[in-house]
């Protein structure tokens, strides 16, 4: 799903272990899925919120 480069170096860090990785086009798909999968766990989780949240009681008219 990612690839190495074969960049050495990039914006003056000269660190040897420093490794470059570029996304495949299968790890693309992947991060796509899962970043609507997510997006489908954080409206869930608010859809619920709203349902649990206290409402604040309005004063009543005499």
């Amino acid at each position: 799903m990612a690839g190495r480069t074969g960049a050495a170096s990039r914006g003056g860090d000269d660190d040897p272990r420093r490794r470059y990785y570029r996304l495949t086009s299968l790890g693309r798909g992947v991060l796509t899925a899962e970043t609507a999968r997510l997006a489908g766990v954080v409206r869930e989780a608010r859809v619920r919120l709203q349902m649990t949240r206290p409402q604040i009681a309005k004063p009543r008219r005499a």
